[in-house]
């Protein structure tokens, strides 16, 4: 397996500005996710379904989350940076973690409200355990990594590198207008593919960017 170079930050961690209308986007998604779960909550509860929910304190910072991770991988980018490697595969980790994790947390709640106890809890700790075993597979299994990466590579490099703040806005603004329009297995279905989104964005980013960790030695394929 022969070393790979880091690859480039995605766009939201390119330059300043686009850092925090990154956070901004980010901040629209975490909001219409919470406006998915709480129309699926009144959906289960065959409650009427009321206005969008107002945005909180809890969305902005969530949305903020991506702050410091741009901002980091911003200055990990400048010339001349000392340990320039370390800081960039860091930061080239960080940005698709935080990404996927914004679809467990979608996936984690909406399953908290299609289903009751013991069930949701059940749900959400075998989603937890997948999604750090899809982080971990590359040292598990490379090879067995790879060929998962192989079978979602263009999707995955798309949203792993060019897509990742577009996308999540689509899929806030797709998660809305299901709450908008009601529920029947249009819920279900969001709350199975939410995981599959993390997961698969996980496992892919994780066995695309384990050849170029700072401590791998260079060998040949």
């Amino acid at each position: 397996m022969a070393k790979k170079s880091v690859p480039e930050p995605p766009l939201a961690g390119r330059s300043l500005p686009v850092v925090f209308v990154g956070a901004a986007a980010f901040t629209l998604v975490v909001w219409g996710s919470r406006f998915l779960v709480d129309m699926a909550t009144q959906w289960v509860n065959c409650q009427p379904r009321g206005r969008l929910v107002p945005l909180v304190a809890q969305d902005v910072l969530l949305g903020a989350g991506w702050i410091p991770i741009g901002l980091y991988s911003f200055w990990a980018w400048r010339p001349r940076r000392r340990h320039a490697q370390w800081h960039r595969w860091i930061a080239a980790v960080l940005a698709p973690f935080y990404f996927s994790c914004l679809f467990l947390l979608l996936a984690a709640s909406l399953w908290n409200a299609l289903l009751g106890p013991p069930w949701d809890g059940f749900i959400i700790v075998i989603l937890t355990v997948v999604y750090v075993l899809s982080w971990a597979l590359p040292a598990i299994s490379y090879p067995v990594a790879k060929r998962l990466e192989t079978g979602h590579h263009t999707l995955d490099l798309v949203l792993l590198k060019w897509g990742g703040p577009s996308i999540l806005v689509i899929a806030g603004i797709l998660g809305a207008s299901v709450g908008l329009q009601g529920g029947d297995d249009r819920f279900w279905i969001m709350a199975f593919l939410a995981p599959l989104v993390a997961v698969g964005w996980a496992q892919y980013a994780a066995s695309y960017l384990w050849p170029s960790r700072p401590w791998a030695k260079d060998e040949e394929e």
